[in-house]
């Protein structure tokens, strides 16, 4: 299968939906509190990228029953051999805003596995694509780059943060934030997990720490920065391990270049 095909067809069509509708009025609803916000735009998206993947996926012979989502949106849980694990759009505070930092994140399993990921970023016109033992590069306007983590010293690097629509949650990402301030260059405060994440393998960032997001968030950019020469853990250094049939499960996630992983997983752990 032409997974990269496959994966910027669906992220695509549904930027485009996103871009259609981009600073003009909208319906938005607050799921969890005031902070927390979907609007009508996140489930048209959501509905035109599963219908664009069945679509593709079922015209290599693949059967309907062999076919299974987790999305962000409106419920859908199915597992299955051949599984998508879609945010129709990361960073929905930002586009009701309009201030354009938000994405569209669709990873590809295959026997619960990690095969490949894709990221668009609509108002960026960037396709960020990574699959298993292939490399990730990054697409702008066709034409391609490779991305690959650059060494770094921890004085001289930019950290990343994530906070979230619970207070508990910024309260330990602005704890951990703190513990680096004078020991590296920047830290700087992001507002899209996807987006903080992908950014060590686009070397924005050479670490970013996310206290608590969902396999949704993470699923797309952790390929794509580990294909890139980075690594996603735990804050305590762990191995990432996630829970499919727990679609409800949150993660502590940090996202970091090989080289500074020892370093930072030490300075979380004082």
């Amino acid at each position: 299968m032409d997974l990269y095909r496959i994966l910027k067809d669906a992220c695509f069509a549904a930027g485009k939906i996103q871009l259609d509708n981009y600073n003009r009025e909208i319906e938005v609803s607050k799921k969890t509190n005031a902070a927390d916000l979907v609007t009508e735009v996140d489930f048209k998206s959501q509905d035109v990228i599963i219908k664009s993947l069945t679509d593709s996926i079922t015209s290599y012979g693949i059967d309907n029953k062999d076919l299974g989502f987790i999305a962000e949106e409106k419920g859908v849980e199915k597992n299955a051999e051949h599984l998508f694990i879609i945010d129709p759009m990361d960073g929905t505070g930002n586009y009701v805003e309009g201030n354009g930092f938000f994405c569209v994140s669709i990873a590809y399993l295959l026997n619960s596995e990690i095969i490949a990921g894709g990221i668009y970023r609509p108002t960026e016109n960037t396709f960020y694509f990574a699959q298993k033992g292939k490399g990730a590069f990054s697409e702008k306007n066709e034409i391609k780059k490779e991305l690959r983590v650059k060494d770094c010293k921890l004085e001289d690097s930019n950290i990343g943060y994530n906070t979230a629509a619970w207070p508990e949650v910024t309260e330990k990402a602005l704890k951990g934030a703190l513990k680096f301030v004078y020991k590296v260059k920047k830290v700087n405060q992001a507002r899209s997990a996807v987006l903080s994440i992908l950014s060590v393998a686009e070397n924005k960032y050479q670490a970013s720490l996310i206290p608590m997001c969902f396999v949704w968030d993470f699923a797309a950019a952790k390929i794509i920065v580990e294909e890139s020469g980075g690594v996603i853990s735990d804050w305590k250094g762990n191995k990432l391990e996630y829970d499919l049939k727990d679609t409800k499960r949150g993660y502590e996630i940090l996202s970091v270049g090989s080289d500074l992983y020892e370093p930072i997983v030490r300075v979380l752990s004082t």
